[in-house]
């Protein structure tokens, strides 16, 4: 089962520093170069790489996130 994500799903991330941040998608596009993005709800994650969101349409953003979602469940 893959999670799919939209430019504007509330979204909770940890950039590579450590910090951890909520917000959409699009808003985490303007942020550090990778993430790993988690659902809010503890729901899948993956590392994503940013250069491939930037100037991506909303069925590429859910492609991309949803194939690095694959990888496994977060660690808390």
């Amino acid at each position: 089962m893959t999670d799919t994500f939209k430019l504007h799903d509330n979204v909770a991330w940890t950039m590579l520093d450590g910090n951890t941040m909520t917000g959409t998608i699009d808003a985490m596009t303007a942020l550090s170069r990778s993430a790993y993005i988690t659902r809010v709800d503890g729901g899948l994650c993956g590392p994503v790489d940013k250069r491939q969101l930037r100037h991506a349409t909303e069925e590429d953003v859910v492609a991309s996130i949803g194939f690095f979602g694959r990888i496994g469940k977060c660690v808390a």
